[in-house]
Formats: C-alpha cells, sequence, structure tokens
C-alpha cells in the first residue's frame, strides 16, 4: 500500500494569500449578480459552476481564495455576456 502525503496550501495570512483580489469580496459579488436572475435553475447551474471553479483555481492552480474567487467570477460574467 503507498503512503499517502498531505499537501496543504499556504497559511492563511503567509505572503502569497495576500494580495489585491483579497479585497473584494467576489463570492458576494456573484451571489449577488446570480440573484437577479429570473430562472431558479440557471441561478443554482452557475452558483455550482462558480463555486467549482474557484475551488479547483484554488487547489489544482494554488491560487489563493481571492484570486480564484476573482477568476471564478470573471468566467461567470463571460458567461452571463454569451449570446444565447
Amino acid at each position: 500500500m503507498k503512503d499517502l502525503q498531505l499537501v496543504r496550501g499556504p497559511a492563511r495570512g503567509s505572503e502569497k494569500t495576500k494580495n489585491s483580489h483579497d479585497d473584494a469580496n467576489w463570492l458576494q459579488r456573484s451571489r449577488e449578480l446570480i440573484a437577479g436572475l429570473e430562472h431558479e435553475r440557471l441561478r443554482v447551474a452557475l452558483t455550482d459552476a462558480f463555486e467549482e471553479r474557484a475551488a479547483i483555481a484554488c487547489f489544482d492552480g494554488g491560487l489563493s481564495r481571492g484570486e480564484a474567487e476573482k477568476l471564478a467570477f470573471d468566467e461567470l460574467v463571460a458567461e452571463l455576456l454569451k449570446d444565447p
């Protein structure tokens, strides 16, 4: 059996996690943007997509939470601006 190794990102408050993106609450902004949409299924799908994209960018991409949420927010806006 292989030994498993737990890998952790930088500690909160470390230099890597501090940046200008952390100052903006992208999660709250995404919720406000999504809440204004008419269709419940679309709101649920976009909320799930935002959370999943932010998590992937944070854990797999090594971005801070703020950077990951900013990236997910930008992708959410791009998705909403697409032609149907």
